[in-house]
């Protein structure tokens, strides 16, 4: 680089001017020319000041002429040095919008979402969100954000009717006993059962009516449930086309995935009828009625939960062999199993405590009514928090059908 000579402050105001205000710039052609533009406009300036002024000038011209040329030659390595900077920089930035668009090009090969081809997700590194961006294209990608968003609500919004059944059943049971502790009972010193409580008024009123709407939304989420069972079965040609050796295997797994579904969808029906059976025949006219009600609404929700549960560990070891194991329904096989323990051990020591405090069995321990209540609504809330899991199965339902409907027309073209 040539020497810098001092130059006065006006001076290197002026030639500041000549040196470009953009970092990033890629035509290295358009800096030389505009410093040789410069240097030709100076060259001229001091040309014409010869002519004007005097010759005792001539000296002080010269000398100025000189530092301008050596300026020049200064702005013109700082630009040629700024250019070379800036295509660096270029360079790293394709590299870095190489590298983010191959990274969204494995995020869509890694996406097994059954049912529908995988959005796009737009990704931005820091580089690019310095830059401007185009109007046209902060629309679409806004148009198709909020087209996912819309998506993912028709999609899932099955699914919250699951969680009708623990919320419409937990409000009915407080609701009852709320009712039932302000006009007929003490409950700081006798807590009545939900049953004994529902046949005053107007408990009894609050408590039918809850529960004949939890009745409907069981019968309808396990008949949604066993629709979601018989969707996720493997085609009848994918079981016969597969080798001889896993034929057998497969018809097996069809089987027992046939009978598990069927009785899934039995014993809540049963469930459901039982419910509704109780609620509508209370037990003060219709005594034996109600209690043969409560037994079977019991045994067939057991039953029902059971048989969730093994629907759901044959779904999960099919898409762990399948490569596509999903976490929703790993969580809800995980939350079952809780609940189903816990509400089955409630609802022995309900028996035990029903049939103790009410005479049919010696009771030496002292089991009161009261203890009697507690494990009933332990054992009921357990059951209804079950009902409600099936949201994560029912929320993956309409993508299914839209699968289903695909392939059909596949076959069909």
């Amino acid at each position: 680089m040539a020497a810098v000579m001092p130059i006065s402050l006006d001076q290197r105001n002026l030639l500041q001017s000549s040196v470009p205000e953009e970092r990033y710039t890629s035509k290295h052609s358009s800096d030389e020319s505009d410093s040789g533009g410069d240097s030709s406009d100076s060259a001229a300036d001091s040309e014409s000041s010869d002519e004007a002024s005097s010759g005792s000038n001539s000296n002080t011209d010269s000398d100025l002429s000189s530092e301008v040329s050596s300026s020049d030659v200064f702005s013109s390595d700082l630009s040629s040095n700024l250019s070379s900077s800036g295509q660096e920089d270029a360079f790293e930035f394709e590299l870095d919008s190489a590298s983010s668009s191959e990274a969204d090009e494995k995020d869509l090969l890694s996406s097994n979402e059954s049912g529908r081809p995988p959005e796009l997700y737009y990704r931005r590194t820091r580089r690019t969100r310095r830059n401007t961006i185009d109007p046209s294209n902060h629309h679409t990608i806004t148009d198709d954000f909020l087209g996912t968003l819309g998506d993912m609500a028709r999609t899932d919004n099955v699914g919250y009717l699951a969680w009708l059944i623990p919320f419409t059943g937990i409000c009915t049971m407080l609701g009852t006993e709320f009712l039932a502790c302000v006009y007929h009972f003490s409950c700081s010193e006798n807590y009545p059962t939900l049953s004994y409580a529902a046949t005053f008024r107007p408990e009894g009123l609050a408590f039918t009516g809850g529960m004949c709407l939890t009745a409907i939304f069981i019968f309808v989420s396990v008949a949604l449930f066993f629709w979601y069972l018989q969707l996720r079965m493997r085609p009848q040609k994918q079981v016969t086309e597969g080798h001889e050796e896993d034929q057998e295997t497969e018809v097996t797994r069809t089987t027992k995935h046939l009978v598990v579904s069927y009785a899934c969808l039995v014993s809540g029906v049963t469930a459901a009828i039982s419910l509704f059976g109780l609620a509508v025949m209370d037990m003060r006219r219709h005594h034996d009625a109600h209690i043969n009600f409560t037994i079977a609404f019991f045994i067939a929700a057991w039953a029902t939960m059971i048989a969730v549960q093994v629907a759901r560990k044959s779904v999960l070891h099919e898409d762990e062999a399948d490569g596509r194991a999903s976490g929703r329904t790993g969580a809800a096989y995980t939350l079952g199993q809780l609940l189903l323990t816990v509400g089955l051990a409630s609802s022995f020591l309900f028996g035990l405590f029903f049939l103790c405090a009410n005479g049919v069995w010696p009771n030496p321990l002292g089991f009161t009514a009261v203890q009697e209540a507690f494990f009933e609504a332990v054992a009921i809330v357990c059951q209804l928090l079950f009902m409600g899991t099936l949201s994560c199965e029912l929320a993956r339902l309409a993508r299914l059908v839209e699968k289903r409907d695909y392939l059909a027309l596949e076959r069909r073209e």
